[in-house]
């Protein structure tokens, strides 16, 4: 496999293993773009429009689930300003399909969308605000990963090995089906922090 970064006009060779996976470190701008990824493995692939800036990975249920947009007598304050001066393309949001999965998977169903009038109603409202504010303050690339599912239990987001201490627990409800369907895809995603938002409260930790 061969790349090639624009930033700074690198290439890299990395080898697969035999089912075709393969992972290679390559050095990054600390932020910027956009920039173009040129991949090669006798078929060429060009990804374009690549920022570089700030990842943050953003779960929970009913309170990251929320769209900018609301729903029925559920409305957002200050949705409408958002959505109106909703156009940047220094923030973007990847939301991830809800599956829930017995063992953990290696892929996920979604797609980075730049944020405009036209995408914002459709993004995560804590998610979204956390993106714009970081936008502002530090006027670096943002991007969100939306990976959520609202009325969700917490023992179904944890790995099953952290569950091991509660098994005589009765109460331990779906364990692991969103790590094992959502999470375990995206784990390796350089990421600057996480947001995990539940029914009262929303929780930050960077890493």
């Amino acid at each position: 496999m061969n790349i090639k970064t624009s930033w700074n006009n690198k290439e890299y060779k990395v080898k697969t293993d035999g089912d075709g996976r393969w992972e290679t470190d390559i050095s990054t701008p600390v932020h910027g773009g956009p920039y173009i990824i040129m991949l090669s493995d006798g078929d060429e692939l060009t990804i374009s429009d690549v920022m570089i800036g700030e990842v943050w990975l953003c779960g929970g249920q009913s309170n990251m689930a929320m769209f900018v947009g609301g729903r029925y007598g559920e409305g957002i304050y200050g949705n409408l300003d958002a959505i109106m001066t909703g156009d940047n393309e220094n923030i973007r949001m990847f939301s991830e399909k809800v599956r829930q999965s017995s063992t953990p998977l290696d892929d996920c169903d979604g797609g980075w969308l730049k944020a405009s009038s036209e995408t914002v109603p459709g993004f995560s409202a804590a998610a979204y605000f956390f993106a714009r504010k970081l936008n502002q303050v530090l006027d670096v690339p943002v991007g969100i990963i939306n990976s959520s599912c609202g009325g969700s239990r917490v023992e179904s987001w944890m790995i099953k090995e952290s569950l091991e201490p509660y098994a005589d627990m009765e109460n331990i409800v779906k364990p692991s089906i969103l790590y094992n369907g959502m999470l375990s895809a995206i784990i390796g995603y350089g990421i600057r922090g996480c947001q995990f938002g539940r029914t009262s409260r929303l929780f930050f930790q960077n890493r």
